[in-house]
């Protein structure tokens, strides 16, 4: 994740040219603001996104998780029914 008082961009512009862009999964700009580094908006700003993300990430990990438990007990079901029929 990339945090910048550039527009989202120049950042991408200036990423690329460095070949680093491949790097950050974000980019966050506080050009939407309208208001700079230091300006405590601006961390809260960032703090929002950032909380965003790792809930994203959390939510997307937790439905992964799930779902390979589903198969699990589905399995586990299917397994158990035909040791119960023999």
């Amino acid at each position: 994740m990339a945090f910048s008082n550039g527009t989202t961009k120049t950042v991408n512009q200036i990423l690329s040219a460095a070949q680093l862009a491949g790097y950050f999964s974000q980019i966050i700009s506080v050009d939407e603001l309208r208001t700079f580094k230091p300006s405590p908006a601006v961390y809260a700003y960032v703090t929002r996104s950032v909380a965003a993300a790792i809930l994203r990430f959390c939510s997307e990990s937790t439905m992964r998780i799930a779902s390979r438990l589903s198969l699990v007990s589905s399995f586990l079901a299917l397994v158990t029914h035909q040791v119960a029929v023999r």
